[in-house]
């Protein structure tokens, strides 16, 4: 019997801001709530007091809870090829609609985490 394996992936984002910060995450939320579970989405503020007061970007932290097949995992952690597998197909859709200017997938923080395996049926 194959399991599958229920995985929560941390990703930080810095998208060109075109809105407010709140405006954006909501409007963001929605679009990957179309394809994705999100489990978490966050404008994260940068700003520096010393820096003005113009936002050119958005940083976001997000995690996402993906399903991956049993050959995608080696052991608790998918594979180098299945997270660039998200990696691609994350970043193809994201910049379908926003211009993303820096992506990384934080598969080693405490944040992206094995959730469950379940045994498939077929």
């Amino acid at each position: 019997m194959a399991q599958s394996y229920e995985y929560i992936l941390a990703i930080w984002l810095r998208i060109e801001a075109t809105c407010a910060p709140e405006e954006l995450e909501k409007d963001l939320r929605e679009y990957l709530e179309a394809k994705y579970f999100v489990k978490k989405l966050e404008a994260v503020d940068e700003s520096d007091d010393d820096k003005e007061d113009i936002i050119d970007e958005v940083a976001i932290s997000l995690q996402l809870q993906l399903t991956f097949k049993e050959s995608e995992m080696d052991s608790d952690d998918p594979t180098d090829e299945a997270l660039e597998e998200v990696d691609n197909q994350l970043r193809a859709y994201l910049e379908a609609k926003y211009e993303v200017n820096y992506m990384e997938i934080l598969d080693d923080a405490l944040t992206s985490f094995l959730l469950d395996v379940l045994e498939d049926d077929k």
